[in-house]
């Protein structure tokens, strides 16, 4: 046995047995090895010498053919165990709640054993999955410090697992720049020519996270740089939300052309795979808010009906509240005003329940552009005013922008003069800080 290249195993098992025999430091002391030494070869400090390392086995009861056979056996054990928590991650991801309840229970391992961070962020998984985010939170940032803490690795890349799921609690929470530090804290752990599926989470995520903070080029240019390995991602749902961001970004940029291609490319994909749903979804809406943006609206209509169609139940709200948007400016575009405000009232409807301020505050500015086109503008006021507040609170500084603007709009018909001066300041303002230029963006829910 090389005691150096069994260090981390040794270290590791050296604590285990004497936390599971109840025994301190202390205990275990005697004139051949001390307190110190004992502590230096269960964390991995110092150099402690090979008859040391024995000394202290024997002490707990394993000569070296023992040491062996306990080396042999943990490490098998701690194999099974990796592979059951696994497979407790994967009935997590397949939202099999009750059973998952039951196996993470069984397998739940001691605190001091190897695999416990892990169970513990599968914890996290289950509170998650239950809607319980804060203590989701809470167990992802226990992971974390014990990571740090701990002598043998026998999970990889729990961190940056931890900082990515941390950064969908602040999504949900409308908090993006939380967001956006914690995937960069997720990326931080990998070295910049690693290749692994986490690592794409990561990136994925923090294009979204910066398209959604109005960082529109650093999201593209991010975009572009992973596009090349799309090919290399083994996650579906990763590869197809690669691909929903770039049929966005590509739309963003007015490359409908090719935002169409890669859409209905898009399509085929999601349709091979059921479990994808929702992306199918995106998809439909993606597609037809191109053609809306074309003119197209006879097409565009086709598309946003069957993504209604396909979801009669509503089990996507989210999906139903763009859909419902788009058809709002599609018809208000076409001055159908009892069809534009029918689909408002459903927008709306949806949008306030979901708990997602970026899409309510589209919802709100559309509504408003949809009654400010009716000429009533002192009820389009109270839509905008709305977004506004939204705005405010979450810093969705280019969404408040649009609103702004479109309360001048109003204020000017009503030739409410100090409103408008007022709100008109209020604009300056907000172009100052952003550098900003408003871009007619009505047609892009997402």
């Amino acid at each position: 046995m090389n005691v150096q290249n069994d260090l981390l195993l040794l270290a590791y098992l050296a604590r285990k047995i004497r936390l599971d025999q109840g025994l301190t430091l202390e205990n275990l002391k005697d004139e051949n090895i001390s307190v110190g030494t004992i502590s230096n070869i269960e964390n991995m400090e110092g150099n402690p010498s090979e008859s040391k390392v024995y000394y202290l086995f024997e002490m707990l009861g394993y000569d070296r053919e023992g040491v062996e056979e306990l080396k042999r056996r943990e490490s098998l054990e701690m194999e099974i165990l990796r592979r059951k928590l696994e497979c407790v991650e994967s009935m997590l991801d397949d939202k099999d709640l009750a059973q998952t309840k039951v196996l993470l229970n069984r397998y739940m391992p001691s605190e001091y054993h190897a695999l416990y961070p892990y169970a513990n962020y599968l914890k996290g998984l289950q509170a998650f999955a239950y809607n319980d985010i804060e203590r989701a939170k809470k167990l992802w940032d226990k992971t974390i410090e014990l990571c740090k803490k701990q002598i043998l690795t026998a999970k990889q890349h729990l961190i940056a697992k931890c900082h990515n799921e941390l950064s969908t609690c602040c999504y949900r929470k409308n908090n993006l720049q939380e967001a956006i530090y914690h995937v960069e804290k997720g990326l931080k752990q990998f070295k910049a020519e690693e290749q692994n599926e986490i690592k794409y989470a990561l990136i994925c995520n923090h294009i979204f996270y910066l398209y959604r903070s109005g960082f529109i080029k650093e999201s593209y240019l991010l975009l572009k740089r992973i596009w090349s390995s799309i090919h290399q991602i083994q996650r579906m749902r990763v590869k197809l939300l690669l691909h929903k961001l770039h049929c966005i970004l590509l739309m963003k940029n007015n490359e409908l052309d090719e935002a169409e291609r890669c859409c209905a490319d898009s399509i085929e994909i999601t349709q091979c795979n059921l479990s994808q749903k929702s992306l199918l979804l995106d998809f439909l809406n993606i597609l037809g808010s191109i053609y809306l943006k074309q003119g197209m609206y006879e097409q565009a209509l086709e598309y946003f009906y069957l993504a209604l169609d396909m979801d009669a139940e509503q089990k996507s709200p989210r999906r139903h509240a763009d859909t419902y948007t788009y058809l709002t400016s599609l018809y208000t575009m076409q001055n159908k005003w009892a069809k534009a405000q029918d689909c408002m009232k459903n927008a709306l409807s949806v949008g306030r329940k979901i708990k997602d301020d970026f899409r309510l505050v589209k919802i709100l500015i559309i509504s408003g552009v949809c009654i400010k086109k009716q000429k009533q503008y002192d009820k389009a006021i109270i839509y905008f005013k709305e977004a506004v507040q939204l705005c405010d609170k979450h810093d969705y500084f280019k969404q408040k922008c649009t609103a702004v603007y479109e309360l001048i709009g109003c204020f000017d018909k009503m030739d409410h003069r100090k409103e408008f001066s007022q709100w008109a300041e209020e604009f300056y303002f907000l172009q100052r800080k952003l550098g900003w230029r408003l871009e007619a963006d009505l047609y892009d829910i997402f």
